[in-house]
């Protein structure tokens, strides 16, 4: 790696890097040598200048850029791009194409992988962005690393082909430019939102379709640009502080939905005992992909700390923020809730339960039933998913034993060695 012509710190900064990349290997995010040297060799303060530096080699996102209280970018935790780079599965001499540049960290480790013989090139629509990310990467030794300010959905002709794209945003499809400017035998990573949880998924091009090869659970912010289809927000009540994510395509009255929260609710018992990392690595995708309407609804702190929201959960925050999750419709919204030891830790057992707002019980039912059938199949886990995404036209998009997401530029087929999904 050519030298930091920026200061590289104390010795506390040297020893907090160090650190965390030994945190990182003890935890299994590091498991080869070229991605410990990497990340041995870049350090990540160089990225951050205006954090404190023991939050910086946490193993945590840090904010970047924010606009009224809006979180606009972040630096992605280390253990999950450690993932990431792992699964991308750079070689020296390589051509990388990242969307999505931040503070301009992964970038760097990017051109360490691929060496002086390689090229990196990324690509955010945030021109501040764009500015500190590449003043951040020459200041770090990394100039070679081509920073261009435009609409990531289009990648960057003018550079192609890549040998690897990357987004470090989630998408909810393939975009036509990332596979046009795909080496045939190219590699895409990128967090693919299935209309509510997200997961990371490694695809490889084969004749002309892609398959994964890894899926791994991710929680990455949505791809910004005029090309992107995601989630929407809901302010629910007129004081910041209570919000519904759900599908952008819902057609959500946020009023009526408020009025549901502050009338009687109704719980049901499930009799099945769970842990969060259960339903974060499992039973939630298992829900999301058997309807529409999967939502996410959160309240931060004195809101939160009213119960408005049945805390499924608690978002790693300097605020408090209680989390649940479930699926709204027109006539309800029922969400996942602790029926039973409701202080349990994230590998602390409890009874699920669902509460159910509004006057239609439907949605409440299903979710019963649905939770119970995971437990039945041996409550399988998002790993053992493959996902295949064909162009729209491609007559082989399709398969009686899989569950098909219809998209704008390609239709993704999903399917699970230990369930049936049902479609």
């Amino acid at each position: 790696m050519t030298s930091s012509t920026r200061s590289l710190g104390n010795g506390d900064s040297l020893k907090l890097h160090q650190h965390m990349v030994d945190r990182l290997k003890r935890s299994g995010h590091i498991r080869n040598s070229r991605l410990e040297e990497a990340y041995r060799a870049v350090p990540r303060h160089l990225f951050l200048p205006a954090a404190p530096l023991e939050e910086i080699y946490r193993n945590q996102p840090i904010v970047i850029k924010n606009e009224k209280e809006e979180i606009i970018s972040t630096s992605t935790q280390p253990g999950t791009m450690a993932i990431s780079l792992a699964l991308l599965q750079v070689k020296p001499g390589q051509r990388v194409l990242e969307i999505g540049t931040g503070s301009g960290y992964n970038a760097a480790l990017l051109a360490h992988l691929v060496g002086e013989s390689g090229q990196v090139v990324t690509i955010d629509l945030d021109e501040n962005l764009v500015q500190n990310a590449r003043k951040n990467l020459a200041e770090a030794g990394f100039e070679r690393v081509e920073v261009v300010c435009a609409d990531g959905s289009f990648g960057c002709p003018t550079s192609a082909p890549f040998d690897r794209i990357i987004s470090t945003a989630a998408v909810t499809d393939i975009f036509p430019a990332w596979q046009e400017q795909l080496h045939s035998e190219g590699q895409l990573l990128l967090p693919f939102s299935l209309g509510g949880p997200q997961i990371l998924v490694a695809f490889q091009a084969i004749d002309s379709y892609f398959v994964s090869s890894s899926v791994f659970v991710c929680d990455y912010m949505s791809l910004s640009g005029d090309n992107s289809r995601f989630e929407q927000v809901w302010q629910l009540g007129s004081q910041p502080g209570l919000n519904l994510i759900a599908e952008e395509s819902l057609d959500i009255d946020a009023d009526t939905i408020y009025n549901w929260l502050n009338e009687p609710s109704h719980d049901y018992p499930t009799s099945v005992e769970v842990t969060i990392e259960e339903i974060m690595q499992g039973l939630r995708y298992w829900l999301a992909l058997q309807g529409k309407g999967w939502c996410i609804l959160n309240a931060k702190d004195d809101i939160a700390r009213s119960n408005i929201v049945p805390e499924l959960y608690q978002a790693n925050s300097q605020n408090y923020v209680s989390i649940t999750m479930g699926r709204v419709g027109r006539e309800s919204l029922s969400v996942l809730m602790r029926h039973t030891n409701k202080s349990a830790s994230y590998q602390d057992s409890f009874e699920l339960g669902i509460r159910n707002f509004g006057f239609d019980q439907t949605l409440a039912i299903e979710l019963v039933n649905q939770i119970e059938a995971w437990d039945k199949a041996g409550r399988p886990l998002v790993r053992g998913l493959r996902v295949r995404a064909f162009k729209n036209e491609d007559d082989r998009a399709f398969d009686p034993h899989a569950l098909i997401l219809e998209r704008h530029w390609n239709r993704f087929l999903l399917d699970h060695p230990s369930f049936q999904i049902i479609s």
